[in-house]
């Protein structure tokens, strides 16, 4: 799928794009201790691209004439198409 990770990369701006850093941090159940997976390491520079990206979606992308409530209802369907697809 379009959302498929790929390794060193973040998603921004709808597409992967790499990031300005080489490190990563992992994700660690905390029940177990075990590490689920490792993720790049966002720079100031990415976390700026980002915002960006997400104030020119909403200033002028699909989402904004969208109402709030339909904003809203889509947001809360996301995690059950998610488990439809994994």
């Amino acid at each position: 799928s379009q959302l498929d990770h790929q390794a060193g990369t973040h998603y921004i701006d709808g597409e992967w794009m790499q990031g300005e850093s080489d490190t990563e941090f992992a994700s660690v159940d905390p029940a177990t201790g075990e590490e689920l997976a490792t993720f790049p390491r966002a720079t100031a520079a990415d976390v700026d691209a980002a915002v960006a990206a997400a104030r020119r979606e909403a200033d002028g992308g699909a989402w904004s004439p969208l109402h709030l409530s339909e904003r809203r209802n889509i947001l809360l369907v996301m995690p059950d198409i998610a488990e439809e697809h994994p």
